[in-house]
């Protein structure tokens, strides 16, 4: 469904042309790319927001993060389309920080996009871990498992892709 077809649909759903009230009317398109489960879970969806009163169109990687344990709390991140490849250029870059470049103890690299933040560190034995936050609600895993977000990031952007070429 397109921009177009939608903000048709709803101007001839409306009794006369001279009504513009606004509705506060917004269809969101979406599909579920995957999900990461570790110590809660991560999931990402390819997303089309349209607001049919502002006649505005917006595409985005939606992060959503549910923390683990008995009462588990959701936090959502809305990365734009046009931000995704920036976002995984940079996880690829903290992916190798090296908690031996420094004399201290212990090593933290972040980034921030949107409302999304990433954190990658090591804990007292060494290793390296990481945290996927968004609304200070935040899933812990594995390094390595940072590969697998990327691959969704990456995977929502040309799920996005093919809808836009599909709606031309």
């Amino acid at each position: 469904m397109n921009l177009a077809s939608i903000v048709e649909q709803h101007r001839d759903n409306n009794t006369t042309a001279d009504d513009e009230q606004s509705y506060g009317i917004v269809v969101k398109c979406y599909t579920n790319v995957g999900s990461i489960s570790a110590w809660g879970k991560i999931s990402i969806d390819a997303r089309e927001i349209i607001s049919i009163d502002a006649r505005t169109l917006r595409h985005v990687a939606l992060v959503t993060v549910e923390t683990g344990g008995d009462y588990p709390q959701t936090g959502i991140a809305a990365i734009d389309y046009d931000d995704v490849e920036k976002l995984c250029a940079a996880i690829e870059k903290i992916k190798s920080i090296d908690p031996k470049s420094t004399k201290f103890g212990f090593i933290e690299a972040e980034i921030s996009q949107d409302d999304l933040k990433v954190v990658v560190f090591n804990d007292n034995r060494g290793k390296m871990h990481c945290s996927i936050g968004a609304d200070g609600h935040s899933v812990h895993m594995e390094l390595a498992r940072l590969s697998e977000v990327i691959h969704l990031l990456k995977k929502a952007k040309s799920t996005i892709e093919a809808c836009r070429s599909a709606a031309a």
